[in-house]
């Protein structure tokens, strides 16, 4: 190949390149994100890379950021790099008051930094206010604290914390031990965080641009609170709600549902109209995260799709103007001093932007390391606001510890060692369990086999991509398993006893697999695939002759489908009510013939082995068990808690399609996945985050 030839066409070209082994290189693609491409219509899986790219990607890993890193050691000098000319306006003057050396002792370790810091950052804030008007401010340096949550309350994982568009505050999700989610905000002035009342159950806030309200879901509504107090105001009915953003004309943008378009709202209320349509035929699925541009009619936004070169950040406006893609991407970005701000794991980026051209400039630098993207949602775990504050949650691996849980609420933990655990599968005699581990650096996963005995673990996928839910065949010596090897997620059945995975359904589109019907003849999996009308349908796969069948096709998301053990009805989750909840329909359908079995909301059914009882959770964690006579139409009778408060709350949607828990064989035990360590790490806000030196 030429000296300068932009494509490299294998993984032996590629790893000459970088001056390493082929091994090391895929593995760098796996754990670290390397930008390696597959050739979508290629079965044999070749792949391809840009030198570009390689570069941008090597500089991004060598290069250490300037913003100081106060977790690293909260007790060091915060000493950046010199900034970049700023407006006087913006940013803190160089001068500080000299910080307190008298902090009370009783105050702990992390309040005691935090009184240090805040007391110098009152001296600023002083200083500036005393100075003349036409005083020059010099270029002004970063300064990084840590936010924790008040006592009794958590930070919850996946929930980006939220600066105010002035810089002066940052809003996060935190949880207590009951499970209820609250709104906690703190002002850059104040060493104490409070919790902002009526915010019972939020997720997802954003700021009004005037930073004095902010927006939330809760109870399948969009809601606004003053941050100065006051009772939240329910402005329309969100459901699906996961991110939004608010202008000064008090218009609101979001995504209606996890597979729509965007829609706008008056905070005044309404009812929500759409302003962007993804395009179906393009392989588009779903328009995500948005955040206004300073001109308040055109945003930016996440398209989601199963093209790899559509998928990215576009620009789009209120008059309804032909969105144009800008980058591509994998989860959002923000604008702010301009230039646009996203997330490539492990580092928090910056790329120069020109809005009037709507054009990239420049090469990518580096922010800061150890942020990343939640995957379902597309949320970066970071913000930016106007003046250049910067506000991210730290990656940590969400280590989860094995347990094993009774009817009496009694639980054993097992010897597993605790790492970062998703999809439950048992096999079917009980004795071990295949899962997926989610690598928190790349965001990928692989499956694996762990001895519920022994502990001993045997990994079953190793791609460099995306494998998840893993589904056993009724003679435990088969997996199914849906990963994202020819681009989209695709459905693949490995032998235990060795051997290559091989492809069982592929096609435009993510199929997620369900349950392997007990007599082995048939897959039942849901798929979002375009031309589904609400982008999440049930189809069942027949293994031998490849055949694909419709089973059920309603107006919400149909998921988690499990077969009956007799092989007659299968259970699923459905939330065309605006929750979710769990039904039974028959095996082979007959007419649309559906049983409601949950109350009150419900998801990840799962059976028992002699299907008398089905279990689901209810959105609390709690784990219920309905009677169920099958038969020639099944009776649905009592339901009772199986297993109280042992998994994570639901929330307003149904946020996985891998369940966290599985029952196991007749005598009603529960094998669960619960956190063995904090999950999230502290919220760092850096003020003048942007004035950092960047690391190209």
């Amino acid at each position: 190949m030429a000296a300068d030839t932009e494509i490299l066409e294998s993984w032996k070209e590629i790893a000459a390149y970088l001056k390493r082994d082929v091994t090391t290189v895929q593995r760098w693609e796996k754990r670290e994100r390397l930008p390696v491409h597959r050739h979508l219509h290629d079965k044999s899986g070749s792949v391809f890379a840009r030198r570009s790219e390689l570069d941008a990607w090597r500089a991004a890993r060598t290069r250490a950021p300037e913003i100081v890193d106060p977790a690293a050691d909260p007790d060091q000098e915060l000493t950046p790099a010199p900034a970049p000319p700023q407006s006087p306006q913006r940013g803190v003057p160089a001068h500080r008051e000299p910080i307190p050396r008298e902090v009370p002792a009783a105050a702990s370790d992390s309040t005691r930094r935090a009184l240090l810091f805040g007391f110098a950052l009152v001296g600023v804030l002083v200083t500036l206010g005393s100075l003349k008007p036409d005083t020059k401010l010099a270029p002004q340096a970063p300064i990084a604290f840590n936010v924790e949550p008040p006592a009794g309350l958590a930070l919850v994982p996946n929930e980006p914390p939220l600066i105010a568009p002035d810089g002066q505050a940052v809003v996060f999700v935190a949880v207590g031990d009951n499970g209820v989610s609250r709104l906690v905000i703190r002002e850059i002035s104040s060493v104490v965080p409070r919790v902002l009342p009526g915010t019972e159950e939020a997720r997802y806030p954003f700021w009004s641009a005037d930073s004095r309200q902010v927006a939330f879901f809760a109870d399948r509504h969009l809601k606004a609170v003053a941050v100065a107090g006051g009772e939240p105001r329910a402005i329309t009915e969100a459901p699906y709600g996961q991110a939004g953003t608010w202008d000064a004309d008090g218009v609101i943008l979001f995504p209606l549902s996890a597979q729509s378009g965007l829609h706008r709202v008056q905070v005044q209320g309404g009812r929500p109209v759409p302003v962007t349509s993804p395009d179906n035929a393009r392989g588009d699925y779903a328009h995500r995260v948005p955040h206004y541009l300073p001109d308040g009619r055109r945003f930016i936004f996440l398209v989601k799709s199963t093209r790899a070169d559509r998928e990215g950040i576009y620009i789009g406006s209120l008059d309804g103007a032909e969105p144009k893609q800008v980058m591509r991407a994998l989860s959002e970005a923000w604008y702010a001093a301009g230039r646009l701000i996203f997330v490539t794991p492990p580092a928090l980026m910056a790329v120069g932007f020109d809005t009037a051209s709507m054009q990239v400039k420049g090469s990518p630098v580096v922010l800061a390391r150890g942020t990343a993207h939640e995957s379902f949602t597309a949320r970066g775990l970071f913000s930016v606001s106007d003046t250049g504050t910067i506000a991210y949650s730290r990656v940590q691996s969400p280590a989860m510890r094995l347990v094993q849980v009774d009817r009496t609420g009694e639980s054993r933990e097992l010897r597993v060692a605790p790492r970062p655990y998703w999809d439950l599968a048992p096999t079917p005699d009980g004795k071990a369990v295949a899962l997926t581990e989610l690598n928190a650096r790349s965001g990928t996963r692989d499956i694996l086999l762990i001895s519920l005995v022994t502990g001993a673990t045997r990994e079953l996928t190793s791609d460099p991509v995306d494998d998840a839910m893993p589904v056993w065949s009724p003679d435990g010596r088969q997996l199914a398993f849906s990963s994202r090897r020819l681009g989209s997620y695709d459905i693949f059945v490995t032998d235990i006893a060795g051997g290559d995975a091989r492809p069982v359904l592929t096609g435009e589109g993510d199929q997620w697999v369900g349950d392997w019907s007990p007599d082995g003849r048939v897959i039942v999996y849901s798929s979002n695939a375009p031309g589904n009308a609400t982008r999440s349908d049930l189809y069942t796969l027949d293994v031998e002759s490849k055949k694909t069948s419709a089973f059920v096709a309603t107006r919400g998301r149909d998921t988690h489908a499990q077969f009956s053990p007799d092989g007659r009805w299968i259970a699923y989750s459905c939330d065309a009510t605006g929750q979710p909840e769990v039904y039974l329909q028959r095996y082979p359908p007959q007419g649309h013939e559906q049983i409601l079995v949950s109350v009150r909301g419900g998801a990840y059914p799962r059976w028992r082995a002699d299907g008398r009882e089905l279990y689901y959770v209810d959105p609390t964690g709690t784990v219920m068990a309905a009677s169920v006579e099958l038969g020639t139409s099944p009776v649905v009778g009592n339901i009772a808690t199986a297993a109280r408060g042992v998994l994570a709350r639901l929330g307003p949607t149904i946020s996985g399609l891998g369940a966290d828990y599985a029952p196991l064989g007749l005598d009603r035990r529960f094998l669960v996945k619960q956190p063995a360590e904090p999950v999230a790490g502290p919220i760092t806000v850096v003020v003048n985050g942007l004035n950092a030196r960047p690391t190209p």
